[in-house]
């Protein structure tokens, strides 16, 4: 939760922009003519990373007691998995910082590819705090001006936050491919490891219509407790959630490009009932595909 705390006139609070849900939470805090100071609270477990622009900023903790002053153009991220982090954000006036959390589960689920094991996440270190500050990328530096001078269509707005969210992770993780481990920290053997991955890429070749637990341990010789077990240590979450996930995304490319109605996306995807699909995709993205698929039409002016 976030409130603006004045030390000037009334109107320095900050405006702030929130869209997302309990996984994935997009922030974007911007001030006007003065500078203000924004209280800032963060469950435990939730990675945050903190983009600004061009001007310094300082985050206060324990009361004042400590103070870090972010540089411009950072990325900053913090980890706190035992307690809730509090601390205050002094934003220059005229200046905006996006906020990004995610929990652990849904950062595991974004980095399907293997290339998930983040420094500060390996099993030595998932239960200290974590912080870290570094100069923007070019792709975040591109995303952050996209987000700042952009006009986003009426309708659009939570569409728009989300796929910035996106893109700001892709590219504040990219760096750490280079140093990323293959395998999960809780599976050291690699015949195990390669077979929970060719569990997911049967899931993924066959998605319309995947195999049930039963036939998916039996296809890649393993006992199904352990594929269960093993499979939501790599991806972070279960076998039928990184199911539903990559059908969705799979579903909102076919509803995006505009050549195919619900019913044939529904169907495309794996789904036989449309109510089924039409409740899965508004849980997932907070509208229907139908409404996702007229505002898009409105802005293009087909």
């Amino acid at each position: 939760m976030e409130a603006a705390n004045n030390h000037a006139p009334e109107h320095s609070i900050a405006q702030i922009e929130r869209h997302g849900d309990d996984s994935v939470q997009y922030l974007r805090i911007r001030t006007q003519d003065y500078d203000a100071d924004v209280d800032v609270a963060v469950k435990p477990g939730m990675i945050s990373l903190y983009f600004n622009s061009i001007s310094a900023m300082s985050f206060s903790f324990q009361g004042g007691r400590y103070v870090h002053t972010m540089q411009p153009r950072s990325l900053m991220i913090i980890y706190e998995p035992q307690h809730p982090s509090t601390f205050v954000v002094k934003v220059p006036a005229k200046e905006e910082l996006i906020a990004i959390r995610i929990t652990v589960e849904a950062l595991h689920r974004l980095l399907h590819s293997d290339l998930h094991e983040l420094r500060f996440l390996r099993s030595e270190n998932i239960d200290k705090r974590f912080h870290s500050e570094r100069a923007q990328s070019s792709g975040v530096e591109q995303t952050m001006y996209q987000i700042a001078t952009r006009h986003c269509p009426s309708g659009l707005e939570r569409v728009f936050a989300l796929s910035k969210t996106y893109e700001l992770l892709f590219h504040a993780f990219r760096v750490d491919a280079d140093v990323a481990l293959n395998h999960c920290p809780f599976l050291a053997d690699e015949v195990n490891m390669e077979r929970i991955r060719n569990a997911k890429q049967i899931l993924h070749d066959e998605l319309r219509n995947p195999p049930g637990i039963k036939e998916l341990a039996r296809r890649i010789h393993m006992n199904e407790t352990h594929l269960k077990s093993g499979f939501k240590r790599i991806y972070g979450c279960t076998i039928h959630r990184w199911v539903v996930e990559q059908r969705m995304g799979s579903a909102y490319h076919l509803l995006e490009s505009g050549t195919h109605n619900v019913n044939e996306v529904a169907e495309a995807v794996g789904y036989q009932n449309v109510s089924q699909f039409i409740t899965a995709f508004k849980r997932r993205y907070g509208i229907t595909p139908g409404k996702l698929t007229q505002t898009f039409r409105e802005v293009l002016g087909v």
